[in-house]
């Protein structure tokens, strides 16, 4: 962990293996994992929280603000944080889900295995065509019209509105992060 200058190792009160980080604040950082881990940073300790699913968790969101906080995981595994409790939002989807991004607790999207992207309504998971069988692994955007994704085989999609259009990349191994800015 970090304190702005300097970086220190610390523990997350667990043994199991945790997949993805992802946080709000510095008194505020959520990590998932193995078996469906998740833990919870407070800015002095972490502690564990009961998740809805016991299948491995591999990416998160912690966007509090927008009270979209999301894991995701293994079989469309997915589980949405409505405090005080986490709750199940299964995806139709039997695929592998690696990335998850929301600008708002009824908009979002979970990205996974064989090119699978789900969009979420604030009710239910649907499916959208991604136009790519490459395995997608995560995903950001700086609002719902400026998305974008990241997979194997170099593969970069963006989105707007819905609609994915793959970029031109220059790389052809597996892209595992991505992070958009808002333009400013």
């Amino acid at each position: 962990q970090g304190n702005g200058t300097t970086w220190a190792v610390g523990t997350a009160g667990t043994s199991a293996t945790l997949y993805a980080v992802a946080g709000n604040s510095r008194t505020d950082v959520l990590a998932v994992g193995a078996i469906g881990v998740i833990v919870r940073y407070n800015g002095s300790a972490w502690n564990g929280e009961l998740g809805a699913l016991s299948s491995n968790l591999h990416g998160a969101q912690n966007n509090k603000g927008a009270s979209a906080i999301w894991a995701v995981g293994d079989s469309g595994g997915t589980q949405h944080f409505v405090a005080p409790n986490w709750m199940s939002a299964m995806s139709p989807a039997n695929v592998t889900l690696f990335g998850v991004w929301a600008d708002t607790a009824t908009h979002g999207w979970a990205v996974g295995a064989g090119g699978n992207i789900q969009i979420w309504n604030g009710t239910v998971w649907s499916q959208q065509n991604s136009g790519v069988a490459a395995d997608l692994f995560a995903i950001s955007g700086s609002n719902a019209n400026d998305v974008y994704i990241v997979g194997s085989g170099g593969t970069i999609l963006r989105g707007s509105g819905g609609i994915w259009s793959q970029e031109t990349s220059t790389v052809a191994q597996k892209l595992y992060g991505v992070s958009a800015l808002g333009s400013g």
